[in-house]
């Protein structure tokens, strides 16, 4: 029984004219009426009733088939249309590079979002200072930065990704102290303020020297929860947070959780009975990022 046929006895019913159906079906009559005669033979079954001028009423193994007919055929529309998707989002991914303070504190949620509406998606994220985010997205290294205090650069667009208000902690005795809200543009000329603000995490250092993270160190990994491991790290000092990747041959790594704290980080959704390589950074820092650790692999189950 081949979906062709199926098609043609659909549009008989449908048309209730074995010369319409033909037509529709690209096919002579005579054709149609041997598929008809096909399909009983296959099926053991009177499908449609003879009359004069065309396809009868339909018996009750003709509502059956019908049905059952009808849902082959939608079924197979559906699998031809995944099957699509598929192939035209294989190297759907985007490049984005974030902030540590968006990155770690407000991304993650919406990433979960958007991962969970667009499963085809690989999302390639990197975090880095702000400058450095304005130069990844001017030098194309990545398709969309997100940053706190975006700069006027020449070639770059800026476009509002959430509102939030801006909050001053300062001195009670400070000018600014007794407003309600105080403007951007008179918090940044106040001494320090605008190198704290334009930093995009915390005032910048005088001292010229790079001082690196210590690289954290990977304790052990647990898998008391199907298809999770429960990563125990060391902390780094300084560190603002840490980038946990994974790999399943110890050469192709994917980052798949960032995370504020080091002590247990829990790794979800990950694939039954594989091996798996972990191994975390440390984020913060004038170099932005630690070494990596040494890995460490665990099965799931």
């Amino acid at each position: 029984m081949q979906l062709a046929s199926l098609r043609a006895y659909s549009l008989m019913v449908e048309t209730g004219s074995f010369s319409e159906a033909a037509e529709k079906h690209g096919v002579t009559t005579s054709a149609m009426s041997q598929t008809l005669a096909h399909l009983e033979k296959t099926l053991g079954a009177r499908l449609l009733t003879r009359g004069r001028h065309g396809p009868g009423k339909l018996p009750r193994a003709g509502q059956v088939a019908y049905e059952a007919a009808s849902n082959i055929i939608r079924l197979s529309g559906e699998l031809h249309r995944a099957l699509r998707r598929t192939r035209e989002s294989a190297d759907l991914h985007i490049r984005l590079a974030a902030c540590h303070s968006i990155g770690l504190h407000q991304l993650p949620a919406f990433l979960d979002g958007f991962n969970g509406r667009h499963p085809e998606v690989q999302i390639q994220l990197r975090y880095g200072l702000i400058d450095r985010v304005h130069c990844d997205v001017q030098e194309n290294a990545v398709d969309l930065g997100l940053v706190c205090y975006p700069r006027r650069r020449r070639g770059l667009v800026v476009d509002l990704f959430r509102h939030e208000r801006l909050r001053l902690v300062c001195h009670p005795r400070h000018p600014l102290a007794m407003r309600v809200t105080a403007f951007y543009c008179q918090t940044t000329c106040r001494r320090d303020l605008p190198t704290f603000l334009t930093s995009g995490f915390q005032a910048a250092s005088k001292n010229n020297s790079q001082s690196e993270l210590d690289a954290p160190s990977i304790l052990g990994i647990d898998n008391d929860k199907p298809g999770e491991l429960d990563v125990h790290l060391s902390g780094s000092s300084n560190a603002v947070g840490y980038e946990l990747q994974t790999s399943p041959d110890g050469i192709t790594w994917t980052t798949v959780k960032f995370s504020t704290q080091a002590r247990t980080i829990a790794l979800i959704g990950l694939v039954f009975g594989t091996n798996q390589h972990v191994r975390a950074r440390a984020l913060g820092g004038s170099t932005e990022a630690s070494q990596w650790s040494q890995p460490m692999s665990c099965i799931v189950h």
